[in-house]
């Protein structure tokens, strides 16, 4: 038992010859990374408040991670306020 090498499932991670995943293994899916985004990335907020012709569509901010009480992501405004925005746009 002393030279036993250590099997994937006490790794994590899957064998040469292995094409599956753990979390493969357990959801038989695999794991989407689309929605996955860097925290503290620029992102932009749709702005409800203004509704005139000439205001901006989206305001600038920074991406705190998603909102733990709705659905949409927390957002840190330039001047200083968090908001939550279901419609965001990320560079």
């Amino acid at each position: 038992m002393i030279n036993k090498p250590r099997s994937a499932t006490m790794t994590g991670y899957p064998r040469k010859n292995q094409t599956t995943t753990p979390y493969e293994k357990i959801h038989q899916h695999k794991l989407n990374l689309y929605n996955l985004k860097v925290f503290g990335c620029r992102a932009y907020a749709y702005n409800y408040k203004d509704k005139t012709k000439s205001s901006p569509k989206y305001e600038a901010g920074v991406y705190l991670g998603p909102s733990p009480s709705r659905k949409g992501d927390l957002i840190l405004l330039q001047y200083e306020s968090i908001i939550h925005s279901a419609n965001t746009h990320f560079d």
